[in-house]
């Protein structure tokens, strides 16, 4: 509904940083840190509500980390 967009893009303007958990069920790929070169160019990408792209790494103020990366 549209309140809740509102109450959404008014709490988006107020805000300089979120936290949100989200489980990734990998098989045979990389989360966040590739294992093998020890950098984050695999890292997963996610596109927030207003479609921006949030990154592992970056001079964007719209990047992310991770408090466990099981993916091997």
């Amino acid at each position: 509904p549209a309140d809740v967009a509102i109450q959404l893009t008014f709490l988006r303007l107020m805000s300089t940083e979120a936290s949100q958990n989200i489980t990734y069920h990998c098989k045979n790929s990389v989360a966040y840190m590739d294992q093998d070169t020890g950098n984050l160019k695999k890292a997963l990408l996610l596109q927030g509500a207003n479609e921006i792209e949030i990154r592992a790494e970056g001079n964007s103020r719209f990047t992310y980390g991770v408090t466990e990366d099981g993916c091997t």
